[in-house]
């Protein structure tokens, strides 16, 4: 663009380059911006969930991630002698409030046995 900017100039065409250059300044800046907010900022979050004993229906798990603006992509649940492991990898696209998500998942989930949350991002 900066050649054909001063090309007009040379050719002594300087009302084209002028407006040129403004419709260029408006693109880069303005549009720029917008461009930037419209853009989906996919983050992608795995999440392990350590329950003894018995584990929560995955529906109800799944719902209370939900609620928090996470989508379950995958899921693997691992059974052992001493619990139930739950690793799940989330989707989301705002940012993500891991300690407020920690505590809500305890506070729903202690009574059921969940006795470690893990997160990796």
């Amino acid at each position: 663009m900066t050649a054909a900017i001063g090309l007009a100039i040379g050719c002594g065409y300087l009302q084209v380059a002028v407006f040129t250059f403004l419709v260029v300044m408006f693109d880069l800046h303005v549009l720029g911006r917008w461009e930037k907010r419209m853009e989906s900022k996919d983050r992608y979050t795995d999440l392990a969930l350590r329950f003894s004993g018995v584990s929560p229906q995955m529906a109800s798990l799944r719902d209370a991630l939900r609620a928090h603006g996470l989508d379950v992509l995958e899921h693997t649940v691992d059974w052992d002698a001493t619990g139930t492991t739950y690793r799940r990898q989330l989707h989301h696209r705002a940012a993500l409030d891991a300690e407020s998500l920690t505590n809500s998942l305890t506070q729903r989930f202690r009574p059921a046995g969940l006795v470690e949350v893990r997160w990796c991002q």
